[in-house]
């Protein structure tokens, strides 16, 4: 039986500094997110994004959709290990972050690879089933208002092909889940409930990884 110990702030930091290789093009974007946003800590972690670029090397997906763009890091991770031929929908709906978005991604040559819609997410997936685009993508990044996750789970299966994958972030909430009392109870109440929806849910195959700021990984059956 494997030993079980904590992962202890040290021993997750020995990881990041013998795994994450950070491409210089996202090292830039990132550090002048936390230059110019408030809210810098929305951006996923390096190491959940290596993690996820190491995926897609491997399924190679051609069609995909991230909810959830801010300032376009998770994207350009994506875009850069993505194969050539193919699209990546990204919903997002601030506006304001749109400029720098498109400069890192013309920047880094992926510009045209990626399809930015500036609305709400649930108007833009609403339009995609709308469309018939039902079981026609290979991946989809969900990493946004955490309220709508359920939501954006229902939406987001349907258009999910069988065997592909999504993935949900920030599902430890920065710790909130395991707090007994929190100040304010509702976004770690809804999360405690979503992440007990996926585990239960029969349609997918889930795990739960501590990355980051946890990241939950669904295989549609």
């Amino acid at each position: 039986m494997a030993r079980k110990y904590e992962i202890s702030e040290a021993l997750y930091e020995y990881a990041l500094e013998n795994s994450v290789k950070e491409p210089a093009i996202t090292v830039e974007l990132r550090d002048e997110t936390f230059e110019t946003e408030r809210a810098a800590r929305m951006v996923s972690s390096p190491e959940q994004m290596q993690f996820i670029a190491m995926l897609l090397k491997l399924i190679k997906p051609k069609k995909c959709l991230e909810i959830g763009v801010f300032t376009g890091y998770s994207a350009l991770w994506m875009a850069t290990n993505l194969p050539k031929d193919a699209t990546l929908i990204g919903c997002e709906r601030n506006a304001r972050f749109e400029g720098l978005c498109r400069k890192y991604w013309k920047k880094a040559g992926v510009e045209q690879m990626i399809d930015l819609r500036i609305s709400p997410a649930h108007e833009t997936l609403n339009q995609l089933l709308e469309n018939k685009e039902d079981a026609s993508f290979d991946f989809i990044y969900i990493d946004a208002d955490k309220l709508g996750y359920p939501e954006y789970f229902e939406k987001c299966l349907r258009l999910l092909k069988p065997g592909a994958l999504m993935i949900f972030d920030n599902v430890f909430l920065f710790g909130e889940v395991v707090v007994k009392e929190n100040i304010n109870p509702i976004l770690p109440d809804a999360m405690r409930a979503f992440n007990k929806m996926l585990h239960e849910d029969t349609r997918v195959d889930i795990s739960i990884l501590p990355l980051g700021d946890g990241m939950t990984l669904a295989y549609k059956k």
